[in-house]
């Protein structure tokens, strides 16, 4: 199934195009406003998309016209590029003298086998024939440990340069386990740049890192040294998403610390003190994975497909994929009678006997046995939603 990056903002935050739905935040949690509504006036936050491309950023297929150019940006950039450059001079030169005596054709083929080490001397050469060839000849010497250093380098360190400095706005993710994979990669798909910090160099998010580019500092996140290195002073916010709710919480005291105006988000098992913590500190929010986890294993077990959960203030929305049954309930429905309680709304529809998803499918929609449709709801509202005769499948 194809799937998108959603995210919830305020409405003057997101672009009209990007918008999905509007939300009212309420006392019992959020309710999701009908289409057709003026947003920017009656939302009090909104469901956005941020692209199309998976969630998962080493699924994504790449142009090979784009890496290529890519690589050339990165080798130009890089403590190679003077190397480089003036073996490129070079190389000009001897194709430039060479070009005085042959056609283009012959050019470029003894200019290619001079810089291969298989050039054919003769006494009887012009000068600047032997000039070439000694240019050419010296130049291919010289290309092959430039190559070599920079395959080694790139399998040690996952990129042809050295790790990029961050700009400034940039947000710091300490932990790099599953839930730090996730958010590393659901950052960089909302366009932010991310500096890693994990105290395990073989950390499961360390891959995903590399791959993206992103600067990664080892060491315990909550020493002064490690943040300062991860530029802590010119940072966006930072996510500690450890495994140990100590960790965080002397991380983020850490860091607050260094920087009273630092926005910080900590992921926290304890939910008491998670929310004693938000009311006696300003500028932090936590969150409990277990708490945000929850109605999505709670579904999962009544065999519901629930494909993401997105949290708003305490309380979640859930995305989840449901199939039109055969029986009476859905089937013969319109879209828009589904969604008179604010409490769900269809975000995509797949009809019976088509492959791809329509994103914006018309309320007036009749449903039919087969179809397959994307659900936003709240963990009420999805209960009420399969309330009706639904089958759900993985």
């Amino acid at each position: 199934m194809q799937r998108r990056t959603l995210y919830v903002a305020r409405p003057d935050d997101v672009p009209t195009g990007a918008v999905v739905c509007g939300l009212a935040e309420e006392e019992a949690g959020p309710r999701l406003l009908p289409p057709g509504e003026r947003l920017r006036d009656r939302a009090d936050l909104v469901l956005a998309v941020a692209d199309g491309t998976p969630r998962n950023p080493l699924a994504r297929r790449r142009n090979p016209a784009l890496a290529v150019s890519g690589m050339l940006r990165r080798l130009a950039g890089g403590k190679f590029g003077l190397v480089f450059a003036a073996l490129l001079v070079v190389a000009v030169i001897g194709f430039v003298l060479l070009k005085t005596r042959y056609a283009i054709v012959d050019t470029l083929y003894l200019s290619v086998m001079d810089m291969t080490g298989s050039a054919y001397t003769n006494s009887s050469d012009t000068g600047p024939e032997k000039v070439a060839q000694v240019l050419l000849t010296v130049d291919g010497m010289a290309l092959i440990p430039v190559i070599t250093a920079l395959v080694v380098g790139a399998r040690l360190t996952g990129s042809v340069r050295r790790a990029p400095r961050p700009t400034s706005d940039h947000v710091i993710v300490v932990g790099l386990g599953n839930v730090g994979t996730a958010v590393t990669g659901q950052l960089h798909d909302l366009g932010f740049g991310v500096v890693c910090v994990d105290n395990d160099p073989n950390a499961p998010g360390i891959p995903l890192a590399r791959q993206l580019g992103l600067p990664v500092v080892i060491g315990d996140a909550f020493r002064e040294e490690t943040l300062r290195a991860a530029h802590l002073d010119t940072c966006l916010a930072l996510v500690s998403v450890t495994s140990l709710d100590v960790v965080n919480l002397e991380t983020a005291l850490t860091a607050r610390a260094l920087r009273d105006d630092l926005r910080i988000v900590l992921r926290l098992t304890d939910d008491d003190l998670a929310e004693r913590l938000e009311k006696t500190t300003g500028n932090m929010i936590s969150r409990s994975v277990p708490y945000l986890a929850a109605p999505a294993f709670a579904t999962a077990m009544l065999e519901h497909q629930v494909l993401r959960t997105i949290a708003v203030g305490r309380h979640v929305l859930l995305i989840a994929g449901i199939r039109v049954a055969d029986q009476a309930g859905l089937a013969g429905r319109f879209i828009q009678d589904t969604e008179q309680d604010g409490q769900a709304r269809v975000l995509a529809l797949q009809a019976s006997g088509t492959a791809a998803l329509d994103w914006s499918p018309h309320r007036g929609y009749l449903l039919a046995a087969g179809d397959r449709l994307v659900v936003l709801a709240t963990r009420r509202g999805l209960g009420r939603f399969l309330s009706v005769h639904t089958e759900v499948r993985p």
